[in-house]
This record gives structure tokens, sequence and C-alpha cells, in this order.
């Protein structure tokens, strides 16, 4: 009888120990599942491909956007914007726009001082959809660093 007893308690030793192994090996997969971009999350937060300079100052990626500017791109172009980065859709934008526009005081303030150089259009503009609320220290930076305080009229200073 106490070798079927030392069977058994070896047996239950063994699922134990496979039991205790397998939460660690799905968290392993499904961490290189999410990394290579396999699993269901493929279409996660971070945006597949190239980043462009406007995307990389809306997500607030100060390295990526240093090593975009110092590779050449220039901060006052316009380029694409891919969907649930700053809107639900794809547009296009400066990084100028996506700074304010995504609420990131810290980039505008970034992007001005590598050499954004905005329209009185665009700063106009800006300062009609910059929210106080939602957007800390970009207006204040609008203000001060350019000038800009939001017009009694933005009707004409928007076009979508």
């Amino acid at each position: 009888m106490s070798n079927a007893s030392s069977r058994s308690a070896s047996l239950v030793t063994r699922a134990a120990w496979a039991l205790l192994a397998v939460p660690p090996l799905v968290l392993a997969l499904a961490l290189v599942s999410l990394l290579s971009g396999t699993g269901p999350a493929r279409d996660g937060f971070w945006p597949r491909g190239p980043m462009t300079l406007p995307e990389a100052v809306a997500l607030r990626d100060a390295p990526a956007v240093l090593e975009l500017l110092r590779r050449g791109r220039d901060p006052n172009a316009r380029a694409a914007v891919r969907q649930r980065i700053i809107h639900e859709d794809d547009m296009v934008a400066t990084a100028f726009e996506a700074a304010i526009l995504a609420g990131r005081g810290d980039m505008l303030a970034l992007m001005l001082e590598r050499g954004a150089q905005p329209s009185a259009d665009q700063v106009k503009a800006m300062s009609c959809l910059a929210r106080p609320d939602a957007a800390p220290g970009v207006v204040e930076l609008l203000r001060d660093r350019l000038g800009a305080t939001p017009p009694a009229d933005c009707s004409d200073a928007v076009r979508r």
C-alpha cells in the first residue's frame, strides 16, 4: 500500500509542478505574441511601421522626435498621423499642430526650440483648438512664446 501511496504522491507532485508552470508559460507566450505583433493585440497602441515626426510628438516620444530631427526631418513639414494617435481617423499635420491637438505642452516647447516656425494662420487656428482644460501648458506657450490668444471668432480659423 505504501508503494501505491508513494506513486500517487509522486503523480500529485508532478501535476502540481506542471500546473505551476502553466501561468508563466502562458504569460511568456502572450508577451512574445504582443511584442512581435502576431497576436490579438497586433493593432495595439504603438503604430506599425516608421513613425512620422507628428506621430512621435503626439505620443510624447522625445527620443524619437530628437532622432527624427537629427536625421533631417523638417519640423514644419506636414506628415501623416495614423488613426487613434490624435484622432479616430488618419490625418495630416505638422509637429506643431500635433503637439497642440494632442495637448502636449512639453512637445510644443521642444518643437519651437528645435525650429518649428508656424505660420500666422497655423497659430490662429491652433490657438482656437487649444483647450486649457485638456492641454496644460499649451495655451500659455502659445501666448507667451508666439503672442497668440484665441480670437473672438474662430469660425474662419479652423478648417477640416
